[in-house]
């Protein structure tokens, strides 16, 4: 079943909200060395399933938020972004992506 809000297709990536099965792998992506170095610390699990809780109720309420990336036809998730927000001036596309 696919989460509420916007879904963008591309050849090399698929922007959609977060759901469920996204938890393990964004708790993995920020527990690793590289991502908490730049994060300086990694968040708990329950924080990370917080994070990807917030995220959905956020695109649900608002219609926009913080994307889930992943690779079309891939089984995972590869990194999240947030796309410019025309509404909020100024706000650029932001996001973590490890591809290892």
């Amino acid at each position: 079943m696919a989460a509420p809000g916007p879904t963008i297709a591309t050849a090399r990536l698929v922007l959609r909200p977060f759901t469920d099965v996204d938890r393990a792998p964004f708790f993995a992506l920020n527990t690793h060395p590289l991502v908490v170095e730049s994060l300086g610390e990694s968040p708990s699990r329950a924080e990370s399933d917080a994070a990807v809780a917030r995220f959905s109720e956020e695109m649900a309420r608002e219609g926009w938020g913080l994307w889930a990336v992943e690779v079309p036809d891939g089984a995972f998730s590869v990194g999240s972004g947030h796309p410019p927000i025309w509404r909020r001036p100024f706000v650029g596309c932001i996001g973590s992506v490890l591809l290892a």
